[in-house]
């Protein structure tokens, strides 16, 4: 592994991950050590590498449990892994006799707020705190069992609620973030929306104001060819095909400015990418794709971004795949490479989607296995 490819692991990791590790390094080194040496973990007896292979168990299931990639079936495998690290720390209780290993129900009380409410999280580390405190009176025969219980509750609390308002404040920043990426996306929709009227305003102009005029002065030379005779009337024919010219460029100059009243659909789109060190979204987006109708637009842009928003809260894939073209219609094809072991159940974001599509008179297609695909069609002539 190269020095970047290393340093960028690190990084990956997070530093509440390896403050885990240190701290369960720490624990687990220094309390079967002393154990060892009061002769309660021989090196012949089983109870030793059976507890050794609890605190490994422990922190392999810590890493599984807080690693961000989503697993097949969630939430219930990280259900499974927290449970599992629970058993584990409960198990060494029962061979260690020094009360610090503790710790490990303060690392893993941390992760709870992922899982449940505060009010929860605070009133489960009571009762597994009165377990602890049972088991080191009763099992150990400690005369202090009581208050360590207390005291390493009260740090439950404090791991609890420091993790808490942390989880508050990544949320806050991806809502910030993708608000951000929304008003980008919608801003850019708006100045080619902008530029497509300013566009249209001048078209009509020159159509309404400079094509009426030279009709009525075609008319008038028209006239005047009639009451005219010799190099005269040669000269206003000749105005009268220079005005005929002229009239037909101007007819050429407003077509081909509605037509090319296109809207930059590609910029907007490219304003919500959001790329994470497990997940990337791909555009594929052609380069004659032809859009000027500003609803078909804005659907488009929505449906790209529920999509995105949905890969990132729910997809086990690592790659989400969006592609535009426009042959007869215009085609958006959305593939998540995560699998779905279950048929899928449309929330709100795919009925909305559903509902865009079929105002514009377009379809919606959904094939969820094994993995999900998505595609829009929108009639060409409704973008026109």
């Amino acid at each position: 592994m190269n020095i970047a490819k290393y340093i960028s692991h690190i990084t990956h990791l997070g530093a509440d991950r390896w403050a885990g590790l240190l701290t369960w390094l720490v624990v687990s080194v220094t309390s079967v050590y002393f154990t060892h040496r009061q002769g309660l973990l021989p090196w012949s007896a089983i109870s030793t590498y059976v507890t050794g292979l609890a605190l490994i168990g422990f922190i392999v299931c810590f890493s599984l449990t807080t690693r961000q990639k989503p697993f097949t079936y969630e939430p219930h495998t990280r259900y499974g892994l927290i449970s599992l690290q629970l058993a584990c720390i409960y198990f060494t209780f029962f061979f260690i006799p020094h009360n610090y290993v503790a710790i490990l129900l303060v690392i893993w009380a941390a992760q709870l707020p992922y899982f449940m409410s505060l009010l929860r999280a605070v009133i489960l580390m009571a009762v597994l705190s009165i377990i602890f405190g049972v088991i080191y009176h009763v099992h150990w025969q400690q005369s202090g069992a009581w208050l360590s219980a207390v005291l390493f509750w009260t740090f439950e609390i404090f791991s609890i609620v420091m993790m808490t308002t942390q989880l508050k404040e990544q949320q806050a920043r991806e809502r910030e973030e993708a608000i951000n990426r929304e008003l980008r996306a919608t801003q850019t929709l708006l100045t080619e929306a902008s530029k497509q009227s300013e566009r249209t305003r001048i078209a009509r102009n020159i159509h309404d104001l400079v094509g009426h005029h030279l009709t009525a002065l075609t008319i008038q030379l028209q006239v005047a060819e009639r009451k005219s005779e010799g190099q005269v009337k040669t000269l206003i024919e000749r105005s009268q095909q220079v005005a005929k010219l002229l009239l037909a460029d101007v007819r050429e100059a407003v077509n081909d400015i509605r037509s090319t009243a296109a809207i930059d659909v590609k910029s907007a789109l490219l304003a919500l990418q959001l790329n994470s060190q497990d997940k990337q979204v791909v555009f594929n987006i052609s380069d004659d794709l032809t859009v000027t109708d500003v609803a078909t637009a804005e659907t488009l842009l929505l449906i790209a971004k529920e999509a995105i928003t949905n890969f990132f809260r729910h997809s086990n894939g690592n790659t989400l795949t969006i592609e535009l073209s426009s042959n007869e219609d215009i085609e958006m094809r959305i593939a998540d490479s995560g699998t779905i072991k279950q048929s899928l159940r449309p929330g709100n974001g795919l009925r909305g989607m559903v509902e865009r599509v079929t105002e514009l008179k377009g379809q919606l297609r959904i094939h969820d296995q094994p993995t999900l695909t998505i595609t829009a069609i929108l009639p060409k002539e409704l973008a026109l």
